[in-house]
């Protein structure tokens, strides 16, 4: 569920939060076109750190 896409129900001009919601959903999909894998680790209050790894062809 945190890598789908989201569209924010608010339209209104006063809304906290601005954006559709497409970033880590086009990074998950993208990463996964080249093979690779997101990783994500989480600390409440802190923040998040998302890692992708992608294959490396040396040939």
């Amino acid at each position: 569920m945190l890598f789908q896409p989201f569209v924010q129900i608010d339209h209104g001009l006063n809304r906290q939060y601005e954006g559709t919601g497409l970033g880590l959903s086009l990074v998950q999909r993208l990463t996964a076109a080249h093979g690779g894998q997101v990783e994500v680790e989480s600390v409440l209050g802190q923040g998040s750190r998302f890692c992708i790894t992608l294959p490396w062809d040396t040939d």
